[in-house]
């Protein structure tokens, strides 16, 4: 991703997390790398 994408999925990761849509990797809902994939794919279809 370039830097301005990249700073726009950003954004999209922590409204998903406000949106309660976390991640299972630790107790503060980070996603791991296999989420975060499916995320981008997700943001990008969208973008």
């Amino acid at each position: 991703m370039s830097p301005p994408i990249r700073k726009e999925f950003g954004k999209f990761i922590e409204k998903e997390k406000a949106n309660g849509d976390i991640g299972t990797l630790n107790a503060k809902g980070d996603f791991t790398w296999e989420e975060l994939q499916e995320k981008a794919e997700e943001f990008l279809k969208k973008f």
